[in-house]
């Protein structure tokens, strides 16, 4: 039996790679035309507070979702980068995939 050079493994990581891309393609344009739903909108609004300390201060007296502090702050910087839209109800389950 002779080998060929390259194994099966190999050819793996371009699959994953174009899954992944393809994924992401579908889940942008999914997410850019889906309204949002009443979680979200308010997710949306809570991580939208003016500084880090106050986005703290609501999430541990008026918690609005059971998510994890690092989604909220993740999701408050991205506001701050990118500015608060629809799009971005999705970005830090999106980063989470990659």
């Amino acid at each position: 039996m002779a080998f060929s050079g390259r194994s099966q493994s190999a050819k793996l990581p371009a699959a994953a790679i174009a899954f992944l891309i393809l994924t992401a393609t579908i889940s942008l344009i999914w997410s850019h035309y889906k309204l949002l739903w009443i979680d979200e909108f308010l997710e949306l609004h809570t991580d939208s507070a003016s500084s880090l300390q106050e986005l703290v201060h609501i999430q541990r007296v008026w918690p609005v979702s059971i998510d994890p502090l690092a989604y909220h702050v993740l999701a408050h910087l991205a506001i701050r980068l990118l500015g608060a839209g629809a799009l971005l109800s999705g970005c830090p389950r999106f980063s989470a995939i990659c």
